[in-house]
């Protein structure tokens, strides 16, 4: 039988996966705009090949630092949210 710790923790974890993927769209979008500023500078000192290469190693290493981030936020959502949650069914409980 599932507790009702693990069913809230579950619901918890859908709900911040969800965030975390429309969150990435919205953090990779700033992060695209800043990379390519750096790219025109880029271009206009070494090149085109250079600012390509740039762009894509820049773009990869900034989604692997916004999930890792936003990773870390929804852990610390879902622990928060869990207790709040816990705390409050246990207070109706008493009630």
């Amino acid at each position: 039988m599932i507790s009702m710790e693990e069913m809230i923790r579950k619901r918890l974890k859908n709900e911040a996966d969800k965030w975390m993927v429309d969150e990435l769209v919205v953090r990779m979008k700033y992060a695209e705009d800043a990379i390519l500023k750096q790219a025109a500078a880029t271009l206009q000192v070494c090149g085109d090949e250079s600012a390509r290469k740039h762009v894509a190693s820049a773009m990869a290493y900034a989604e692997e630092e916004i999930r890792k981030d936003l990773e870390h936020e929804a852990r610390m959502w879902i622990e928060d949210e869990l207790k709040r949650r816990l705390r409050a069914v246990g207070e109706e409980k008493g009630a």
